[in-house]
């Protein structure tokens, strides 16, 4: 019998092994909730709901979002949480990357009023950017810090699209990038509260190489006694080099919207060489004939050895504004006054 001989090319040969080979390997892990351990999204990812945090405080549960890679979160709010009861102990670096919130808040600092006020949650914010059409939180009930040295956070949201400190301690610093609110905030709702309730609340913008900017198509609430309680939280601002502020129509102490019959809590507004500005309309600080009185009104420290700039040129279109300024200034550091209207 005469034998057939059929040829083996060698591209079929490699092919084959290449099959062989790649049918071996695992599958590419995927972000999975809740995440108690360590995980880097550096492709592009997408979860319904996600909760970040362990019991470990020297090992916190953290998640790394990496140079092109893209997270994003379907679920509704709340659906991103950095720390949780039972496992309040979490991080967030963001190197780069592009983390998507179609529904949800961020919440650093997840809490419930009946739990045990511990933990530590925190985000940082190196590069890359945040897209939300929600708030975020920074302390619900539990202590937190924002650390943003570059990047950018956008929100769209038509209500309050940044807390800091909402019953617990929250610290929220920029010395890079920008923060802005960019949503229309109904009568009564400020686009940016520091410390609601019996919080203390941080906000920082400034002080690094960098830019930074908070901006807020909205109004500012500062020691905001919510629940007209006798608890009152404490707001310390703290604007430096490089920093800019910029708000719309007024930043208050309280909130002119609730009757506080109490009284609102403490703030600290210190000018130490960032610039105050309107977003796009004019604005007016710590003014009492707004219906609240008194309890709007604080001062403003300037800080020894700086000089600060008050400006009516508006951050987001540069025309020409008014900025009203109604508290008194403290403190004994320099003022410059920019364009604008500045009264």
């Amino acid at each position: 019998m005469t034998a057939i001989r059929i040829p083996v090319f060698p591209q079929c040969l490699v092919a084959a092994a290449a099959w062989a080979i790649a049918a071996s390997l695992p599958a590419a892990a995927a972000i999975t909730s809740p995440l108690t351990g360590n995980y880097t999204v550096s492709t592009s990812e997408s979860i319904g709901a996600l909760t970040i945090g362990n019991n470990t405080p020297a090992t916190p549960a953290t998640l790394t979002l990496a140079s092109g890679g893209t997270l994003t979160v379907t679920g509704a709010n709340p659906a991103f949480l950095v720390g949780t009861p039972g496992n309040p102990y979490a991080a967030v670096n963001q190197t780069g990357g592009t983390l998507t919130l179609t529904s949800t808040s961020v919440i650093l600092g997840y809490n419930s009023a009946s739990s045990t006020y511990t933990g530590q949650s925190t985000y940082n914010l190196a590069s890359g950017s945040i897209g939300l059409t929600s708030y975020t939180i920074v302390g619900y009930h539990a202590p937190a810090d924002f650390i943003q040295t570059g990047g950018s956070i956008v929100t769209t949201r038509d209500d309050t699209a940044l807390n800091v400190a909402l019953f617990n301690a929250g610290n929220y610093a920029i010395s890079g990038g920008s923060f802005e609110a960019t949503g229309t905030p109904y009568i009564g709702s400020p686009s940016l509260q520091v410390s609601t309730h019996d919080a203390a609340g941080t906000l920082t913008v400034g002080g690094g190489a960098s830019t930074a900017a908070v901006a807020l198509k909205g109004w500012m609430a500062m020691a905001n006694n919510a629940d007209n309680d006798t608890d009152k939280g404490s707001a310390t601002v703290n604007l430096l080099p490089n920093g800019t502020l910029a708000v719309n129509t007024n930043i208050y102490r309280g909130r002119p919207d609730y009757v506080v019959s109490n009284g609102t809590g403490t703030v600290t507004f210190n000018l130490g060489g960032g610039t105050l500005r309107p977003y796009n309309a004019n604005l007016a600080v710590g003014n009492a004939n707004n219906g609240h009185g008194a309890n709007a009104v604080f001062d403003l420290n300037l800080l020894s050895a700086t000089t600060s700039t008050l400006t009516g040129i508006g951050w987001k279109d540069s025309v020409a504004r008014t900025l009203s300024i109604y508290s008194k200034l403290t403190g004994g550091g320099g003022l410059a006054i920019g364009g604008g209207t500045a009264e």
